[in-house]
């Protein structure tokens, strides 16, 4: 795990090499003295392990924005959120049809596979309501990605996301 984490770091310091290897040292970069597509650390703000700076240069979170056009990943995430909340409103839908209609009752093919396939489809489709806001489920600031220890909202999409399955292995 220590050895993952590590070949990220290397991999991501290379990147951000590699853009300010590309910079022109006569030419303005910004205010604030970081070539595009970084930006400068508040001096004021936490330092973390997972930010990926070089010097007082981040890379702004989410970090797969940096090299897209300007809300090109927004519109597509929030596309699939969509799509995925449909989904889940369409499966408690199809839940509900396995329990009510009479014909589905005495189907074994929809009592054995369909039914828990379609609550599993639920249970993975409800986490996109938390994918609608991209910024806030994936970064605590400007440079900061989130996970389970420092932002509450992230921590809760992935139990939202982990313990449905965990239950039906658990109880199957």
């Amino acid at each position: 795990m220590k050895s993952t984490k590590n070949s990220w770091l290397i991999i991501i310091s290379m990147l951000i090499h590699s853009v300010l290897a590309q910079i022109d040292p006569i030419s303005i970069i910004s205010k604030d003295n970081c070539p595009s597509p970084l930006i400068a650390r508040d001096p004021n703000g936490h330092i973390d392990e997972s930010q990926n700076c070089v010097n007082n240069c981040c890379l702004a979170c989410p970090f797969p924005n940096n090299f897209y056009e300007e809300g090109k990943l927004d519109f597509i995430y929030k596309s699939f959120a969509i799509l995925g909340i449909i989904s889940f409103f369409l499966m408690i839908l199809l839940c509900i049809f396995f329990i009510v209609l009479p014909s589905q009752k005495k189907n074994h093919l929809a009592k054995l596979m369909l039914f828990p396939l379609a609550l599993s489809v639920m249970c993975f489709e409800g986490a996109e309501f938390f994918t609608i806001n991209q910024k806030q489920s994936q970064c605590v600031d400007a440079i900061t990605p989130a996970d389970s220890r420092n932002n509450t909202y992230c921590a809760v999409q992935g139990i939202v996301t982990i313990l449905p399955y965990s239950y039906f292995l658990l109880n199957t």
